[in-house]
């Protein structure tokens, strides 16, 4: 066996792999584009690490190299993204040997730490077991849905009981407005087909007002969104006398005559949380016109946005497996600061699982 980076010609080889072990790839009408926009076209450095037995390839991992701020620094991170082995190659060293070649790309590149995802517990306490760290908050995941019964119906949860009860609640604890017109006059809002039209200078006034931030720019974004394969996007500006000062990115599926949006990222340049109620009223208006059934958002517990969409209908998703983000650190400054973090100066959306 043998542990090497990407080649051209290996593409087909490895999406058959994510295939075979993924449901989310094996959904995928369009797999192999959607590999080679992911992990080919994107403008982030991406390591892509396959084991071959002969000619065949049996292993694959995908690590995306990232800035993130933190504090008063700006990291070099990975997010390790897509690993799968062959079925008949489990446990016969593949994923270590993939998972070593990785580390040692993370190592040479003096990364300050790394980032993973997962929903599987029994993986979660193996990374526990290993002094693997998390944020110290906990996610918030929330959705807004028209009519709690026919989401039941389509997205069956352990305790459906408590779905509705957080429903009920909700409705009838709700007490803060929706912004007047007159608090929104001061801002125009336009739809935006492309990121080159934000000021680059935009996404650095972003970054700093929080102590947590994946480093976002144009070329990123119109990467992850404007050119994205496999889902649809709506983008608001919201302009203050001619100048950006937030936007709002809106995700929407129509699954089946089911309608769910998402909003993916709401963003604000720092000291204009003013921003923030129009943008919430902005992205809440538009689903609202589009009849859908149900909205999700992604944010901190104890983050600011948490209480705003409660005021908007927004309850606690009673998801039976929670997203986790796990850490591990190479110096003490990572530690540090990460566990110094607080909710309001965090931020991680849906953005950021890729």
């Amino acid at each position: 066996m043998t542990t090497r980076l990407y080649r051209e010609g290996d593409d087909e080889e490895i999406v058959e792999l994510l295939r075979s072990g993924l449901d989310t790839w094996a959904l995928l009408p369009n797999p192999l584009e959607v590999w080679r926009w992911k992990y080919r076209d994107s403008p982030l450095e991406t390591q892509i690490v396959v084991s071959t037995a002969g000619e065949e390839v049996v292993g694959v991992g995908h690590c995306i190299k990232i800035n993130v701020k933190l504090g008063d620094r700006v990291l070099t991170s990975y997010y390790d993204d897509d690993y799968a082995t062959k079925p008949e190659y489990r446990k016969k060293g593949v994923y270590k040997a993939v998972t070593n070649l990785t580390d040692k790309i993370k190592r040479d590149s003096q990364a300050d730490f790394c980032y993973w995802i997962t929903r599987n517990p029994i993986v979660l306490t193996k990374a526990m077991i290993h002094e693997q760290v998390t944020f110290p908050t906990q996610f918030s995941d929330l959705i807004r849905v028209k009519d709690v019964e026919r989401f039941i119906d389509k997205y069956p949860i352990e305790d459906a009981s408590m779905l509705r009860s957080d429903f009920l609640l909700n409705k009838t604890t709700s007490n803060l407005d929706k912004p007047i017109p007159e608090q929104c006059s001061a801002f125009r809002f336009v739809d935006i087909k492309s990121f080159d039209e934000i000021s680059g200078s935009f996404w650095g006034r972003v970054a700093d007002g929080y102590d947590y931030f994946l480093m976002r720019d144009r070329d990123y974004m119109n990467y992850r969104f404007t050119k994205n394969l496999g889902t649809r996007y709506k983008i608001k500006a919201a302009l203050y006398e001619g100048e950006v000062v937030g936007c709002v990115i809106l995700e929407f599926d129509d699954d089946e005559g089911y309608l769910a949006g998402s909003i993916s990222d709401l963003l604000f340049v720092k000291d204009r949380f003013d921003v923030v109620l129009p943008l919430f009223d902005e992205a809440i208006s538009y689903f609202d016109s589009l009849n859908t059934d149900c909205i999700s958002l992604t944010t901190m517990q104890g983050h600011p946005y948490q209480k705003i969409a409660n005021s908007y209908g927004f309850f606690n998703a009673a998801y039976a497996s929670e997203v986790h983000v796990m850490f591990w650190g190479y110096n003490e400054y990572f530690y540090d600061k990460l566990s110094s973090l607080r909710a309001d100066k965090t931020y991680f959306s849906y953005t950021d699982y890729y």
